[in-house]
C-alpha cells in the first residue's frame, strides 16, 4: 500500500465529521507525519494535495473519491486497518457516506446482519431509510418492496439491493427525483411500476437491472393497499416530470408488458438498447411531449400488441431496428405531428399481423417499412404519403389491404410486385390518386394472382 493513503484515511475521517483524529495509532503534528509520508511515499510525486492536512480540524469534510476509498481501505500489514471508534469505511458522495462491498480488511457494520429479507418491504419515510440497519444490509427482498405516497427524497440507503422476487412499486411520491440508489438492482421478479412520482425526473439508476418479470405473475397483489396492478412488466405511468427514458441500459428480458403512458414532460424515448424481448404488449401513448422515440434498438421480439397512439408532438419513430419478424398488431395512430416512420427497417415478416397506421395526418414517410415482404392486414389511412415506393419488397397480404383517406397519394407503382391478396384490396377516397392507374395495377394483379375481392371508389377520375 502506498504510504500517501493514510492521509486519505483522515480525509475520511473528516468526512464522517469525527473531528480532530489521527490517522494512525497514534496522532502526530501534521507537519512530521507530512514528513514521514514524503519519505516513505513510493512515487514521490504522487499527488496529495486532494488530502487534507492531518490531524483533521474538528468539522473539516471532504469529498474522498472511489479509487482514494478503495486504496485507503486495503487491509494493513496485520489483515485490517485500526480504525477510531465507530469510524465506518466509506467515501462521500454528496452528504451520503458509501459503503462499498467486498474490499478485503475494511470494517463491514452488515457483517452480522441478514442479507435477506422475508416477506413485504414498505417505505413509509426518508427518516426509516435512513435509520434501519435491516433495510440498508438488505441484498435480496422475498417478497415486494413498496415505497407509496412518501416524501422520501433519496434511496441511497438501499444501494446494496440486487434481487426483488416480487414486486418493486413507487407510486405517488412527492419528492424523489432520480432512483439512483438501486444501481445495484439485478432481478425483478413480478412487475415494475413508477407512477405519479411528481419530481422524478429521470429514470437513471437502474444500471444493473438486467430482468423484471418472469412472466407468471396474476397482478392484482396490492388490493389490500389500496394499489392495483397488471401482469409482470414494467409501468411508467403519469410522472409529470419525467423528460427522457435514457436508463435501465442492461434490461434484456421483460417478462410481461411495458407501458409508458401519460408521462407530461417526457421528450426523448432512446433508452432500452438491450432490451431484446418483450413477453406481451409495448404501449407508448399519451406523452403529449414526446418528440422522437428511438430507443428498442435490439428488440427482436415482442409477444403481442405494439401501441404507440395519441402521443401529440410525436416526429419521428426512428427505433426498433432489430425487429425482423412480429406476429401481433401494430398500431401507429392519431399522433398528430408525425412526419415520418424510418424504424422497422429489418421487418421481413409480419404474416400473422395487423398493422394499422392511421390518423397521422401529417405523416409522408413510411421508408422503415421498406424490408417488409409478408403481412396479413395493412391499413394506411389519413396521412401524407404521396407514393408507395416503400413497399416495394411487400409480396404477400394474407388477408386485407387497405389504403384510405390519403389526400397526397399520386402513386401506387409500389404494389407491382404483389403475388398474393387473401381476401381483400381497398384504395378509396384519395383527391389525387387517378382511377387509371388504380385499374392498370389491378389488372396486373389480377393476371399475376387471379381472383380477390375489391373496393375502390371516391378517387379522382383521370382520362
Amino acid at each position: 500500500m502506498k504510504a500517501w493513503t493514510l492521509s486519505v484515511l483522515c480525509g475520511l475521517v473528516c468526512v464522517m465529521g469525527l473531528g480532530a483524529v489521527g490517522c494512525g495509532e497514534e496522532s502526530q503534528p501534521s507537519a512530521q507525519r507530512e514528513d514521514s509520508l514524503r519519505e516513505t511515499s513510493e512515487d514521490p510525486h504522487e499527488d496529495t494535495a486532494q488530502c487534507p492536512p492531518a490531524p483533521c480540524e474538528e468539522g473539516q469534510e471532504r469529498c474522498a473519491s472511489e479509487d482514494e476509498y478503495l486504496e485507503a481501505c486495503l487491509p494493513d500489514e496485520n489483515g485490517c486497518l485500526q480504525w477510531q471508534d465507530n469510524l465506518r469505511c466509506g467515501y462521500k458522495a454528496g452528504l451520503q457516506c458509501e459503503y462499498i462491498d467486498g474490499v478485503p480488511g475494511c470494517p463491514n457494520e452488515c457483517v452480522n446482519a441478514n442479507p435477506n429479507f422475508a416477506g413485504r418491504m414498505v417505505i413509509t419515510s426518508q427518516e426509516q431509510l435512513d435509520s434501519s440497519l435491516n433495510i440498508y444490509c438488505t441484498e435480496q427482498i422475498d417478497g415486494d418492496l413498496i415505497i407509496h405516497e412518501t416524501e422520501v427524497t433519496s434511496l441511497e440507503q438501499m444501494k446494496f439491493l440486487k434481487k426483488i422476487h416480487g414486486n418493486l412499486i413507487i407510486i405517488g411520491n412527492t419528492a424523489l427525483n432520480d432512483l439512483t440508489g438501486l444501481r445495484r438492482l439485478e432481478y425483478i421478479g413480478g412487475e415494475l411500476i413508477i407512477e405519479d412520482n411528481k419530481a422524478l425526473t429521470t429514470l437513471d439508476g437502474f444500471d444493473a437491472l438486467v430482468q423484471v418479470g418472469n412472466g407468471h405473475s396474476e397482478g392484482g397483489l396490492f388490493r389490500d393497499e389500496g394499489l392495483e396492478t397488471g401482469t409482470d412488466g414494467i409501468y411508467i405511468r403519469n410522472n409529470p416530470a419525467l423528460i427522457s427514458l435514457s436508463g435501465l441500459p442492461l434490461l434484456d428480458e421483460l417478462g410481461g408488458r411495458l407501458e409508458i403512458n401519460n408521462n407530461l414532460a417526457l421528450r426523448l424515448i432512446d433508452g432500452l438498447n438491450a432490451l431484446t424481448s418483450i413477453q406481451r404488449e409495448l404501449t407508448i401513448t399519451l406523452n403529449p411531449n414526446l418528440q422522437e422515440l428511438d430507443g428498442f434498438g435490439s428488440l427482436n421480439s415482442v409477444g403481442s400488441t405494439i401501441d404507440i397512439t395519441k402521443n401529440n408532438t410525436l416526429e419521428d419513430i426512428t427505433g426498433f431496428g432489430s425487429l425482423g419478424a412480429f406476429q401481433s398488431t401494430l398500431k401507429i395512430e392519431f399522433n398528430d405531428e408525425l412526419l415520418s416512420i424510418t424504424g422497422f427497417g429489418a421487418l421481413q415478416d409480419a404474416s400473422d399481423a395487423t398493422i394499422e397506421i392511421e390518423r397521422n395526418p401529417k405523416l409522408a414517410d413510411i421508408s422503415g417499412f421498406a424490408s417488409l415482404q409478408s403481412v396479413r392486414i395493412l391499413k394506411l389511412e389519413d396521412s401524407q404519403v404521396e407514393d408507395l415506393h416503400a413497399l416495394e419488397q411487400l409480396r404477400h397480404i394474407k388477408a386485407l389491404l387497405t389504403f384510405s383517406q390519403n389526400p397526397a397519394l399520386v402513386n401506387v407503382d409500389g404494389l407491382y410486385g404483389l403475388v398474393e391478396i387473401g381476401q381483400s384490396l381497398q384504395i378509396t377516397n384519395h383527391d389525387e390518386l387517378c382511377d387509371t392507374d388504380i385499374n392498370a395495377l389491378l389488372a396486373h394483379l389480377l393476371n399475376t394472382i387471379g381472383p380477390f375481392r375489391t373496393q375502390l371508389g371516391g378517387n379522382k377520375t383521370c382520362f
